[in-house]
């Protein structure tokens, strides 16, 4: 009987090594393909941002001190330390797009600029002065700076009243849009258009690449049974699907002395149907699909491709900084299974007890040394 002959991995030819490269999803999968030897680096150095073409099973962003960021691994249900501190509360939204954040300025630093604490270089981008630099709610881009140059900033901003503003990289400063949308709940980035629900549950979209940028009434009618009380609407895409999920919340259980504090009762997720009216349409499953929704950017990625990620569920975490719900001890965060209508904690619960910053989800960006 021939014996086998040994299998030298340096003699892969270089498009199976490349074919390999493309089924690979998650981040940790990349730097393991590119520790395996010289010609398998070379593979990922090539094409630097394959890695992107995916989105990234995101981590739980839970406190920082003493110069590190603790965070919170679904996949390994582990509690993990990054050699950078986010800085609480006042100097960094939870606003997060593909790992970066938005600076929330301070009386004392009241420059605003985008932050990926992933990035060990060119992690910092400086943005021109806004108006309501105070006082932004949600901020989300069109594409990652790190891989994209020509990226939009969205901002929903609170100055007196509710308006949008945007800024395209390279620019000095912000644009504003005449807006009269009402009370803006989210906005997201959907082919090439940046989309926006307001409390009504009804939506306008921007181009904001136009040379005349504009919002655009496209679905004026809510979806079905949709009130504006004791609820949160979010928009994400799914699938190439266009979603809007409606977040119901109720009173918690012996604390009717205090009418503020809620916690969530359950999710209701409508599909837009454009044929041949427009119109929302209830799901009652995601399709494998699962949905991260909070103060980052909502993000849809199927369960089968991450370890430890539950289908057809929404890992949600708490609306708002803390304050009113601190002297209880409680953050509402948790997984609500789509299906059976259930809810269970999706981190350690000594970390539901943090009084500043409420928990946000960051999805994890390639470190750029790798491809050094």
């Amino acid at each position: 009987m021939d014996r086998p002959i040994p299998l030298n991995w340096l003699d892969l030819p270089s498009h199976i090594q490349a074919f390999i490269s493309e089924k690979l999803v998650h981040i940790k999968d990349y730097i393991r393909f590119s520790a395996v030897c010289h010609s398998w680096h070379s593979i990922y150095t090539q094409n630097p941002h394959r890695h992107l073409m995916h989105r990234q099973l995101p981590v739980l962003k839970l406190s920082s001190d003493y110069g590190k960021t603790k965070i919170y691994d679904l996949s390994s249900e582990r509690v993990h330390k990054i050699p950078v501190r986010i800085r609480e509360y006042y100097e960094y939204s939870r606003c997060s797009t593909e790992g970066w954040l938005v600076s929330k300025p301070v009386i004392w630093n009241p420059s605003l600029h985008l932050f990926n604490p992933f990035l060990s270089v060119a992690n910092k981008i400086e943005l021109p002065w806004l108006l309501s630099n105070f006082y932004f709610d949600k901020v989300v881009l069109s594409a990652n700076p790190a891989s994209n140059p020509h990226f939009v900033v969205m901002a929903v901003c609170l100055f007196r009243v509710c308006k949008l503003a945007f800024y395209k990289s390279g620019n000095e400063t912000w644009t504003y849009l005449d807006c009269n949308c009402g009370t803006i709940e989210d906005v997201i980035y959907y082919k090439n258009h940046f989309y926006v629900v307001n409390s009504d549950g009804a939506v306008w979209v921007c181009d904001a690449t136009s040379p005349h940028p504009s919002l655009l009434n496209v679905v004026s009618v809510p979806p079905p049974g949709h009130t504006c009380v004791n609820r949160r609407t979010y928009m994400v895409e799914s699938s190439g699907e266009l979603l809007q999920v409606a977040r119901i919340w109720k009173q918690r259980d012996g604390y009717n002395l205090h009418p503020h504090l809620f916690v969530t009762a359950e999710f209701k997720i409508f599909k837009l149907d454009k044929a041949p009216n427009s119109k929302w349409v209830e799901m009652t499953t995601l399709g494998g699909q699962t949905l991260f929704l909070g103060d980052n950017s909502s993000l849809s990625i199927l369960a089968s491709d991450f370890l430890g990620c539950k289908p057809n569920c929404i890992y949600f975490t708490h609306e708002g900084c803390g304050d009113s719900i601190g002297e209880f001890g409680y953050l509402d965060m948790g997984v609500y299974n789509l299906e059976n209508g259930s809810t269970e904690p999706h981190c350690p619960q000594n970390y539901k007890t943090i009084k500043h910053p409420a928990s946000f989800w960051i999805e994890p960006t390639l470190a750029s040394a790798l491809t050094k």
